[in-house]
This record gives structure tokens, sequence and C-alpha cells, in this order.
């Protein structure tokens, strides 16, 4: 295996952890990264991402988001899709700090030949709610054929988030019918304060506007959720080695 065959994408939509992600990208030895960072929702995201892929002479793909750490459980999943690159999608574990649970996630490592097809058949990937998850259960047959689950936990998933974002994630959660089973209600109340806001701010508003459709994000006025005591600033560049050692220490403690 030859990290260098290996081009990760990083979505970005002004995460606080923009430049904390990267960094955890670079420190596992990636060296071809681009960031995708733009207001644009998921799905023309993902179809840029395919048009990068397309003008790529990488093997396979990385494909990431902002709120995501990565750690040395991605190498396992690279090294998965080098032993069979029959493999059109690998996928591992994340631990979700909002719902204090493992669970399958991002990031996902995609063959050329499903880029390819991408490109040559936009329809694979719907403007919907869950875009990714459609795409990989489109070329894999419902993830019969060409699809791996690996239980290997390769990312921390939503810490150190702006609380616009957390409420971004809540509201998308009911929106796909799985607020209710994903989060315990007793560790939600344990969350810093602005956090808690942003759960029962996500509720009001699908109440007041119902669910949405699509992944696009609401950039709501960090106002709502003031919480005195509790700032939720840029990570600036001198704090980026300590969190990254912080965020190291959890996620070696994970079981």
């Amino acid at each position: 295996m030859n990290l260098d065959d290996v081009l990760v994408v990083n979505f970005a939509t002004g995460e606080r952890t923009v430049a904390l992600s990267e960094y955890c990208i670079k420190k596992l030895g990636f060296k071809n990264v681009v960031s995708i960072q733009s207001d644009d929702g998921f799905y023309g995201k993902f179809l840029e991402f395919a048009k990068i892929a397309a003008n790529s002479d990488a093997q396979c793909f990385l494909r990431t988001d902002a709120d995501r750490l990565l750690f040395s459980g991605t190498i396992d999943l690279v090294q998965k899709w080098f032993d069979d690159k029959s493999l059109k999608c690998v996928e591992g574990r994340c631990f979700d700090f909002l719902m204090n649970k493992y669970r399958g996630a991002t990031p996902h490592l995609f063959s050329r030949q499903a880029m390819d097809e991408l490109n040559n058949d936009h329809s694979l990937i719907p403007d919907s709610q869950k875009p990714e998850s459609r795409f990989i259960e489109n070329i894999t047959e419902d993830k019969k054929r060409g699809w791996v689950g690996i239980d290997t936990v390769t990312n921390l998933h939503d810490y150190e988030q702006h609380p616009a974002k957390v409420c971004n994630t809540i509201i998308n959660r009911i929106s796909r019918g799985h607020f209710h089973y994903l989060y315990d209600p007793r560790h939600v109340a344990t969350l810093p304060p602005p956090y808690v806001k942003a759960f029962l701010h996500a509720q009001a508003y699908v109440s007041e506007h119902g669910e949405k459709t699509k992944m696009d994000y609401i950039d709501f006025p960090d106002e709502l959720f003031d919480v005195p005591g509790y700032e939720f600033g840029p990570i600036l560049e001198e704090d980026i080695t300590g969190l990254y050692e912080k965020h190291l220490a959890v996620y070696n403690s994970l079981s």
C-alpha cells in the first residue's frame, strides 16, 4: 500500500475543526489532500468530488468531512481496499460525541470505478437527506456486491463543533427519522449547555418549518446558542497540536 496513491477529499462548510481535521489527515501520512470548502449542499460537493476524481491520477479516494478527526484506524480502512481492489466502497466506524456511541460512518474509501460510474451517471446520487448512502447502495446493489464494512473505529465525530453546526446535525437526524433511537436524552442533558440549546432549537425548527428534504446547511446566528461562560471561537493555529494530542488520547482510550 502506498498512501501516495490515495487522494483524500475533505468536505467543509465552515466547521470549527477544518484545520484540525486536515492536521489529523496529514499526521496519518496522507500527502494528497483536497478540501472542498463552500456553502454548496452535500450533493453539489459530491459532484465536485467526482470531477476532482476524474482529473486525478489516484487509484482510490478517501472522502471525509471536516467534523471528523481521523486516526490510525483509517489506515486499516485504506489497507482493506488495497487488499481487494474489486471493492467499490469500504466503510469503518466512528465514535460520535453527541450520541456517545459507536456507529458505521464516513470516511468512505471509494475506488476509481465507483467514481467513474458517478461521473457517467449523476442519477446514481440523489439530492436528498442521505445522498452518499443512496449512492453507495446504487453502486453496490444495496451493499450486496462491492461493499464491505470493517469493525474498526476510524475517527471521532462532532467533537469541538459550533453549536450552530450541532443544530444542523440534529435537524438532519430528525428529518431522516433517526433522532429518537440515536440520541439518549440522559446523555444529551450532560452536554455543554449551548449544545443542549442547539438540540432544543433543532426540534423547534422542525416543528415550525417541517423536515428538511436535503442536506443543505442552515446558517443560524451564534446568538441563538449563547450561554454565559461558554465560548466557541475559532481554533487558533497554535492550539492545533494540543487539540490533536487531546483527541488522540480520547481515540486511544476507546475499547
